[in-house]
């Protein structure tokens, strides 16, 4: 028991004075008279005692100095415990002390060997004890009286004999194993001198052996007696007065105990261990607790489950009756400490005693350190019927015990929750789940353990994330932070397979490493500060799929080092032209011409030619100074940041089936400036420099430019343009149109303020729709059209202002084109804004046709002209009609391939304005020319001339949704004639008088 012996004896009576150190943790040197406990005595089989030691830190040794009446020392008597054997002639011993007590509470451990006679046992001045004929005896005088209770002579036992201090009346009770007698006695004994194994006269010898002898000088009550007689039980293997613990074969050795009778209780014991339990916490009538160790010492063992470092080869093991609740457990370390005060834990294990195997769990709560008596002291310790538990060393790093809740103390060796100063490992086979924010210092998942985010909480990390080789991670929505306020830290992936992450944050001065492996993150990275550097990755992969995309939010400038993979999804279209442009710094034209089709740049797939046998050219940028599109014809040229550019996407002459493309480089970071980034006067053609959205908006482009851009439309084959406050943000990736109309080149500047926090997988490809008045043109020969957008705004004029948006031609020759022309301007319009102010407008319409054929003008949105005026005519100079729109929203001609100015809009606020218009141009309606509608004084008049003597005329009035408001108004009419319309009075607003015959129609829209 390395030093324990020497501590104990050292400090053994000072100890005594206080604590409850007495056999089962009863009693202490001020009431215990004397203890002699054999297996204390360091003989040999067979040696004589001279004296036997008092443990009661009294100095009451039990000595005899007369060689041949000193008795023998027997080793491995009972329950491999020594005895002391009395000859049953001559042997006694005799108490250095006279114990003259009145009341006496005796516990004996003897087996009779030979002899018939009555033999005494114990001899104090007022009490004595005999072994009868299979009997255990008492004897007090007047009148003289033996008194007795069975007992098998040849076995050994637990023998009890108590008494009060009365000296008439006072109960005796013997005791043998579970058999009790009560009498009553009068006078005490006188004997001259306290002796053990004969009588006061010397004259009858105890034949028979004895382990253990203990003298209290009190009555005790009933809940220590009974903690005694099962001390005395478990370390003998006998039987109790009353059985109280159950594991005194295995962990019988110093068992103490605490309970509670009517009588009393008793609530702190400790008796000759390192161990003191105190406080139970719900302490009734029956309720015990006792503890038991197995005797293996205090040297340290290594059987530790992980997380552990040490811990006590003892062990204890609880048995419980009753209700009795938590208790405290102080340990005492004398010379026999192994940890660091803040590294001792309680180990508690609940199945087979074993604490490498698992089913450990560990308790630190109320760890206090008690320099004076250098004890550990655990509050509130939650014991089970049955556990075993000892004294261990956590790891200075806290360990993962349980595939648990980072939030749950119990997932942890340390029984606490890891904070930012903490080292933490996760071995295997756990997993551990964050699902609230939670903070460590350096983290290692161990092979075959796991990390897992249950939702979108974070984990900030102040030093260094390890995954070893087959070591599992689930990101979900969770955020790694990493946020050291120092040195550089490192995010190692040896786990075999691609660390596949959701959020990573870099908050760190020094910056972040990604070491080894392959890494995928597929929502947001940020470098908020310190640097991202991927140099020693495998590979780094910023994912986008066909529902979402990874971005780089907002961050510093110069972010990143070393390459990373940043992909773009490119959702299925019309095979035609797209604008794109790169993320990254130092792509080249090969990385796309890995993943698409891309003729004329010497790649992968060879060219696609011409009928005449010419390259068919799909890659460009646009060159503002020559104004024209400049091939890329190698694969090693550079795509510049900032820079956009025309890729035809095509997988059949029909269609692109969409995939997801990526290029490869360090991601542009910080202010995007150079030659990608200069515009001139004209058309320029741009592109999103960032892997994440931007706002148009908050592009700084040192100069006056509209406030609006273009992309090509591969529904239409046409430039869309997007302008106002709701147009949409530019995708990652995507290039884009501007139109500066004034001179001088400028250097725009884009910068990580523009990007706007969205994971859209969406590329435009199309106009979001607008309320506008919309022309649009389509033909029967191709699906292309082209649209017109009309607005009206009160700070608009007939000149070209900045409401107004250009037309920038197709790319497709064959797809047509409708625009308009401000008064001052040859530029063509696909947003004419103007004044609402302006009575009548006549507006003039251009059209480009790209092949013969016929084509349609359909209107949309007339209402928005209704806001501002009342009637609307498309004029076809070129075939003399004027289409009333409001009537027929779509009109037919043929035409041939070219540019016409075939057409003038008219709108206006006054139908006598308006029909002006058209008769100053020399336009005929496209009405019957027989008839005809007038306002005359507020009064509505039809007017016919019929070639016909009799037709019959019908009239309808509807309202601008199509239903009739009126009932239908029916007469025959012959010859010439006017016809005019009664009971209007009560319609305001805009409606449609529709009048027929069999011959013609007119439809006119008024203002009632």
């Amino acid at each position: 028991m390395k030093n324990f012996i020497l501590f104990i004896f050292s400090s053994l009576t000072s100890l005594f004075l206080f604590a409850q150190t007495g056999p089962g943790g009863v009693g202490n040197s001020t009431n215990i008279e004397a203890w002699l406990d054999a297996s204390s005595l360091t003989l040999l089989n067979n040696d004589p005692v001279n004296s036997w030691t008092d443990l009661s830190g009294n100095n009451n040794n039990a000595d005899q100095t007369t060689s041949a009446d000193q008795p023998t020392f027997k080793t491995n008597e009972i329950n491999g415990l020594p005895v002391i054997e009395f000859d049953g002639n001559s042997d006694f011993l005799t108490f250095n002390s006279h114990i003259t007590t009145d009341a006496i509470t005796n516990f004996l451990v003897y087996k009779r060997l030979n002899g018939n006679s009555l033999q005494g046992l114990l001899t104090l001045n007022k009490h004595i004890l005999f072994s009868n004929t299979n009997k255990f005896t008492t004897f007090y005088s007047n009148p003289n009286a033996f008194y007795n209770t069975s007992k098998t002579d040849a076995s050994f036992s637990v023998s009890s004999h108590f008494t009060d201090n009365s000296l008439s009346g006072s109960a005796v009770q013997l005791t043998d194993a579970n058999t009790s007698s009560t009498f009553t006695r009068n006078e005490l004994i006188n004997a001259s001198v306290s002796k053990i194994a004969t009588n006061a006269n010397n004259n009858r010898f105890f034949d028979g052996q004895i382990a253990e002898c203990i003298i209290i000088n009190e009555r005790l009550t009933r809940v220590k007696r009974r903690i005694i007689s099962q001390y005395l039980a478990s370390k003998y293997n006998l039987t109790a007065s009353f059985q109280l613990y159950a594991f005194g074969l295995n962990y019988g050795n110093n068992v103490i105990g605490v309970g509670m009778e009517s009588s009393g209780d008793h609530t702190v014991s400790r008796g000759q261990d390192s161990l003191e339990i105190s406080n139970p916490s719900t302490l009734n009538n029956g309720d015990y607790i006792l503890i038991g160790n197995d005797g293996a010492g205090y040297d340290t063992s290594n059987s530790v489950p992980n997380g552990a470092v040490e811990r006590w080869e003892q062990v204890w093991k609880i048995d419980k009756t009753g209700s009795p609740g938590n208790i405290d457990l102080e340990f005492f370390l004398g010379s026999n400490g192994f940890a660091s005060v803040s590294d001792y834990a309680i180990f508690i294990e609940s199945d087979d005693g074993d604490f490498s195997n698992g089913g450990v769990s560990y308790h630190t709560s109320g760890r206090t350190y008690n320099a004076i008596d250098n004890s550990i002291k655990f509050t509130g310790v939650n014991l089970s019927d049955g556990d075993h538990f000892t004294l261990g060393e956590l790891s200075g790093n806290i360990t993962a015990i349980a595939s648990d809740s980072w939030e749950f103390a119990t997932t942890w060796s340390c029984l606490c929750v890891p904070g930012a100063s903490d080292i933490v490992t996760i071995p295997s086979p756990f997993e551990v789940s964050v699902d609230n924010n939670a903070s460590v210092l350096d983290l290692t998942v161990e092979s075959g353990a796991g990390l897992a985010f249950d939702g979108s909480d974070s984990l900030f990390v102040a030093g260094d994330l390890i995954f070893e080789n087959t070591s599992n991670f689930t990101s979900n929505n969770g955020t790694l932070i990493f946020n050291s306020p120092g040195s550089q830290q490192l995010f190692i992936n040896n786990s075999g397979s691609s660390l596949e992450l959701n959020n990573l944050i870099v908050n760190n001065v020094s910056g972040l490493s990604l070491d080894s492996g392959d890494w995928g993150i597929s929502n947001n990275l940020q470098v908020v500060s310190g640097g991202l550097d991927v140099t020693n990755a495998n590979t780094v992969t910023l994912r986008s799929t066909p529902t979402k995309s990874s971005q780089i939010l907002e961050s510093m400038s110069d972010a990143f080092s070393g390459n990373f993979i940043v992909q773009r999804y490119i959702s299925s279209r019309n095979a035609d032209w797209a604008n794109f442009s790169s993320p990254v710094e130092n792509a080249t034209a090969a990385d796309w011409d890995d993943d698409l089709y891309i003729s004329g740049v010497n790649g992968n797939d060879g060219n696609v030619l011409n009928p005449d046998s010419s390259i068919f050219y799909t890659l460009y940028w646009f060159n503002w100074w020559t104004d024209e599109h400049i091939t890329v014809t190698d694969t090693s040229e550079a795509l510049l940041p900032g820079r956009g550019y025309d890729i035809y996407l095509g997988d059949n002459n029909t269609s692109y089936f969409g995939d997801t493309i990526d290029v490869v480089g360090v991601p542009n970071s910080g202010d995007v400036v150079g030659t990608g980034t200069r515009i001139n006067k004209g058309w320029n053609l741009m592109g999103n420099p960032y892997h994440s959205f931007i706002d148009y908006d908050d592009i700084n482009f040192n100069g006056t430019v509209p406030d609006n851009y273009y992309i090509f439309n591969t529904d239409n084959g046409s430039y869309d343009f997007f302008s106002g406050v709701s147009k949409p943000d530019i995708a990652p990736g995507q290039g884009f149109w501007i139109f500066k109309s004034n001179n001088g080149i400028v250097e725009a500047v884009i910068s990580e303020t523009a990007k706007v926090n969205s994971n859209s997988s969406s590329f435009l490809r199309r106009q979001m729709a607008t309320q506008n008045f919309k022309l649009s043109i389509s033909n029967n020969q191709n699906p292309f059209k082209h649209q017109l957008n009309i607005q009206f705004n009160a700070i608009s004029t007939e000149d070209i202002d900045q409401n107004d948006a250009y037309y920038l031609e197709s790319r497709q020759e064959g797809a047509p084109a409708i625009y308009s022309k401000a008064a001052n301007s040859e530029e063509g319009l696909i947003l004419n804004s103007l004044n609402p102010f302006e009575q009548s407008q006549l507006i003039p319409i251009e059209i480009y046709a790209g092949v013969d054929g016929t084509y349609k003008i359909d209107a949309e949105n007339l209402n928005e002209l209704y806001n501002d005026y009342s009637c609307v005519y498309l004029k076809d100079k070129t075939t003399s009609e004027a289409i009333d729109l409001s009537v027929e929203q779509s009109y037919q001609f043929e035409t041939s391939q070219g540019t016409s100015d075939r057409f003038e809009l008219i709108v206006s606020n006054s139908y006598t304005e308006c029909e002006k218009l058209i008769e100053d141009a020399s336009f005929e309606q496209k009405l019957d020319h027989q008839m005809s509608l007038r306002n005359a004084y507020g009064q509505w008049f039809v007017d016919y001339t019929l070639d016909d003597n009799q037709q019959q005329v019908e009239i309808h009035i509807l309202n601008m949704a199509g239903q009739e408001v009126k009932e239908a108004i029916s007469f025959g009419a012959s010859n010439a004639g006017t016809y005019p319309l009664q009971n209007l009075q009560d319609l305001n607003g805009i409606y449609l008088i529709q009048v027929k015959t069999k011959d013609g129609f007119i439809n006119k829209t008024v203002k009632l």
